[in-house]
């Protein structure tokens, strides 16, 4: 006979068979979900502490032996899970506990830190994190962000190892009767992977945004110590994820902006300090000086070693170049300026030049100047270690040279030196070298200019024609210091011009004369106002010909013009004040 064919479920004592065997699956499953979110925790726990450098006992072996372990204990969970169709919801459950490892992977480091991301409260909360972070020392806190750092790495990178070997293991039990879908399930665990990974941020985040005050006043090499540690974690995260994660990343470079106007008010402030405190006597041109010199001349081309500082650096494809340690100067990519030349003496030990060389000119300097040489190589630096702030610190340089031209002149040319300063009065000398503190600028602006477009994009290219309007300034300024030694002497000579007034020939007219041509001449052979045109005129003469050769031209040129109008217009009545007027132009204005 035929078996008879009677649906189970037809049978009133089977009526709740299919109930039961669906609850009893999903307790298997709940119970598989359970076992396999304890796996995974405990090996990811075990990850970060062997990243963390604190390796376990039991993993003192490595990660090979951590990832066997993990396939062997996986197998038959995620068979298991294959079989009872709960794979979805045991990934669902291991984020949340991936979300929570995360966060205590903060708290391990930093107790305090209970804030919930909703939470704005805590920054300034007595005895609260944001209290405790603010108070440690910069060394203090960046052993403790960096421990940070490593184990959120850490986490990151034991989370895509983990994803690797459960796909491993899904694909080598696979069968027609446990089928899972594998790209749902790469899906699902690079969505656990990408949320770790912005939570991580997020909180790292949190960190150092406590303490945006502090990196704001720190000195260039300790900011970029933090920046390149920050940045790592940024890049590696992103490597891992294959997206941009915002958190961090942004915290990051508001802080460097706001690091950046900070470091440059203190130049400003300091530049324009060591302006208003100048004595304008020249200074001596040390080895270091010129190097600084050199280096500014050289980064038209290429950044010098001098200006790559040692710090760590983001192992990253941005723009952010990876600073490597410093050679010693004579071994970097410049040659040493001669230590040995015509006009080098030695002081106290160490040589030093009357002149600074720019390429084949030489300029007299002095004290401010050279030290805001040192300052504006501070500027390059930033670029060159921290380039994605290249456009902002243009706009800063532009500003520091713009308010060192300004000071100058004030000083200068509006008389401030004689408050800040307490120099009496403003002479040829003070004037001749502020136009080569001028000169010295206007001979840098170039390569200065040039060290930009070798950091800029073509489309950014375009703000460097300020450079071009900065160094007009400059030139300008520098021709209304020329304007004001032919001015000084103009001054002196209209004084003593009017002592040219002839007696015999302007008495009808005037009714007097200051100089009879007629009258004995002195015993010296020339009138006493003609001694002091020549002496005065001889002064400026060795001032201008010592530290402004060109300028001279200008000065003397107008100098002689007017006086050989006056000559002109005197009449000379008779012989005898013919042969004076003589005797004066062959003994006294040849020089």
């Amino acid at each position: 006979r035929p078996p008879i064919s009677i649906p189970l479920s037809s049978l009133k004592a089977f009526s709740n068979l299919p109930t039961h065997l669906r609850t009893l699956t999903m307790e298997i499953a709940s119970s598989l979900t359970t076992e396999l979110v304890d796996v995974l925790r405990i090996d990811l726990v075990e990850r970060i502490s062997l990243d963390s450098g604190q390796p376990r006992p039991e993993v003192e072996n490595g990660h090979a032996d951590i990832d066997q372990t993990l396939r062997d204990r996986l197998k038959p969970l995620l068979q298991g899970l294959s079989r009872t169709k709960g794979m979805r919801d045991a990934t669902g459950s291991w984020r949340e506990v991936v979300l929570g490892e995360v966060r205590g992977t903060i708290k391990r480091h930093i107790p305090l830190f209970e804030i919930d991301d909703e939470d704005p409260r805590g920054a300034n909360k007595s005895g609260g994190p944001g209290e405790y972070l603010r108070g440690m020392a910069h060394t203090e806190f960046m052993d403790l962000i960096c421990a940070v750092y490593k184990s959120l790495l850490g986490c990151v990178q034991g989370l895509q190892t983990q994803n690797t070997i459960i796909v491993e293991v899904v694909e080598s039990i696979q069968s027609p009767k446990s089928s899972i879908d594998i790209p749902a399930l790469q899906e699902d665990l690079s969505d656990v992977l990408a949320s770790a990974a912005e939570l991580s941020n997020t909180r790292a985040a949190k960190v150092v945004g406590y303490r945006s005050e502090q990196h704001a006043s720190l000195d260039l090499g300790s900011f970029l110590v933090f920046f390149n540690e920050s940045w790592r974690f940024v890049v590696g995260c992103e490597v891992i994820c294959r997206r941009m994660i915002v958190g961090l990343r942004g915290a990051v470079v508001s802080q460097a902006k706001v690091f950046l106007q900070t470091f440059h008010q203190a130049r400003i402030s300091q530049s324009a300090k060591l302006v208003e405190d100048e004595l304008w006597n020249p200074a001596e041109v040390t080895l270091a000086l010129q190097r600084i010199a050199d280096v500014l001349v050289d980064s038209a081309v290429r950044d010098s070693s001098d200006l790559i500082l040692s710090s760590g650096s983001p192992s990253s494809p941005t723009p952010t170049p990876a600073p490597v340690p410093a050679p010693p100067p004579t071994n970097g990519m410049l040659s040493p300026p001669p230590s040995s030349s015509g006009n080098r003496t030695k002081t106290n030990g160490s040589s030093a030049s009357k002149h600074i060389r720019i390429e084949d000119r030489t300029y007299f300097t002095v004290s401010a100047t050279a030290d805001v040489l040192g300052l504006l190589m501070d500027y390059l630096k930033v670029i060159v270690n921290l380039s994605m702030l290249t456009t902002d610190t243009m706009s800063r340089v532009i500003e520091f040279l713009k308010a060192f031209n300004s000071r100058t002149c004030q000083v200068v040319l509006g008389a401030g030196a004689m408050r800040s300063a307490g120099l009496k009065n403003i002479t040829a000398k003070h004037l001749a070298l502020a136009s080569q503190s001028l000169s010295i600028m206007i001979a840098l602006i170039p390569y200065v200019r040039e060290t930009f477009r070798r950091h800029l994009s073509q489309k950014q290219a375009v703000m460097l024609v300020e450079f071009d309007k900065l160094k007009r300034d400059y030139q300008e300024h520098q021709n209304e210091i020329h304007a004001k030694l032919i001015a000084i002497m103009g001054d002196r000579l209209s004084a003593h011009i009017k002592s040219l007034q002839v007696r015999c020939t302007l008495f009808c007219v005037l009714g007097s004369c200051a100089v009879d041509w007629n009258a004995p001449k002195p015993a010296s052979g020339v009138n006493d106002y003609m001694e002091l045109l020549v002496k005065e005129t001889v002064t400026l003469h060795k001032v201008l010909s010592r530290y402004l050769p060109v300028p001279v031209v200008e000065v003397f040129a107008a100098m002689n013009h007017r006086l050989s109008e006056e000559y002109a217009a005197i009449g000379l009545p008779n012989q005898e004040a013919k042969n004076t007027y003589v005797k004066y132009q062959a003994d006294r204005l040849i020089f």
